[in-house]
This record gives structure tokens, C-alpha cells and sequence, in this order.
């Protein structure tokens, strides 16, 4: 098993996020089942263990009679306004791809400001005006809060995205004619999970539009 912590920061946007969503009420009684304080203030730099965490998400999935996979959609899909308003800087680029090829660097950013933070990689590079190769790696494998934010990001851009699903860790993305080849492979528990993207298909797929 992964032993594995995330920051105060993002478990309390999470939490803000939920009862947003589902209504206080809801969110404040999931909290309770799991022994949580509805009143505790989560500071930036706590440590909370990512099984803890997770377990949140699950239980209000339970609680609202949806799968954990549509609450982690729900939660990147909104959480990525909040991020809008704490790091603006970030969201001046003029596209989502734009956006996308500058998030690993983002990420490697946060590391530094948030001391102990772990958040995953965002590998984007541009092929061609067209195509970009996207890896993301993660030992969380957060792998539908990380679409939901995709799907989010893309609407902060507005831009159009599709995704045609193959497999609970295979899917394209279309965005705006750019094509995101995405393919996820499972890890171990130290290797993580990686997301990668190519620009080929060959098969049947499942059509989704956000």
C-alpha cells in the first residue's frame, strides 16, 4: 500500500469544491461518517494521507448515488476556476494548448513554493501546430479528477473538447482540431500512473462530448 500524503491546500479546495456541488449539508454528514471535524481549519501546509482524502470523495460519491469516478470529474471540472482565481497568471495564455505546455513547469513551481507538495507531472510537447505529445505520471492515479480538470480547462479556454474512450485508461482527445492521443498505463505503487498521447488511431471508439 502507498503511504502517501497531499497538502492541506488542495484537500481543503476539494472539500469547498463538494459542497459547492452536493450542498453543505450532504458534504458535512459524508465528513462525520469518517470521523472528521466539519469545523476543522485545514491549513496550507498540513499533511493529510491521500487514503484519508480519497475517502471523502468516495463517501460522498455514496452518499449522492454516484460513482467516486463521476465526483473526481465533477471535482476537476470546477476545481479548475478556483485554481483561476489563486494563480491568474497562469490562465493568460491564449489557448489550452498554450496552457498545457506550460503546466509541468507550473507544477515544478508549486514544489518549491509549497514545501513537501507532490503533484504530478505534466509532460506536454508540441509536434506539429496540430498535435502535441501529452504524459501525465502521477502515483496517485487520480486519473478522472485529471480529465474532469482537462474538461474544465477547456471550458475556461472555451474551446471544444471531445474524448472517445476505449478502456478505463485509453481515450482521445479532441480539442479544437488539436488531437491528444491518450493512453494510460498502470504502474506499481512507486512507479505511478502514466497517462501518454499519440497522434494515431486505428479503431473503434466510444464518443463522449463535454
Amino acid at each position: 500500500m502507498c503511504l502517501n500524503n497531499m497538502k492541506g491546500t488542495i484537500v481543503s479546495t476539494w472539500i469547498s469544491t463538494l459542497r459547492e456541488l452536493y450542498g453543505k449539508d450532504t458534504v458535512n454528514a459524508a465528513l462525520e461518517r469518517l470521523d472528521w471535524d466539519v469545523n476543522r481549519i485545514i491549513a496550507p501546509l498540513d499533511d493529510i494521507a491521500d487514503e484519508q482524502a480519497k475517502a471523502i470523495i468516495e463517501q460522498v460519491a455514496h452518499d449522492v448515488g454516484k460513482e467516486p469516478a463521476n465526483v473526481w470529474r465533477d471535482l476537476g471540472r470546477h476545481n479548475i476556476y478556483t485554481f483561476s482565481k489563486w494563480f491568474p497568471s497562469y490562465f493568460e495564455r491564449s489557448s489550452l494548448k498554450g496552457f498545457l505546455l506550460m503546466m509541468d513547469a507550473v507544477h515544478a513551481q508549486l514544489t518549491k513554493i509549497i514545501r513537501g507538495a507532490k503533484p504530478p507531472r505534466l509532460i506536454c510537447t508540441e509536434i506539429t501546430p496540430d498535435q502535441v505529445d501529452m504524459e501525465y505520471i502521477s502515483k496517485r492515479g487520480l486519473f478522472d479528477y485529471f480529465l474532469g480538470l482537462l474538461e474544465g480547462s477547456a471550458a475556461f479556454f472555451n474551446e471544444q473538447l471531445d474524448y472517445y474512450r476505449y478502456s478505463n485508461f485509453c481515450y482521445i482527445m479532441v480539442i479544437s482540431r488539436v488531437i491528444y492521443w491518450a493512453k494510460g498505463y498502470i504502474w506499481d505503487c512507486y512507479g505511478g500512473y502514466r497517462l501518454h498521447s499519440f497522434a494515431y488511431s486505428d479503431g473503434p471508439y466510444e464518443t463522449h462530448r463535454r
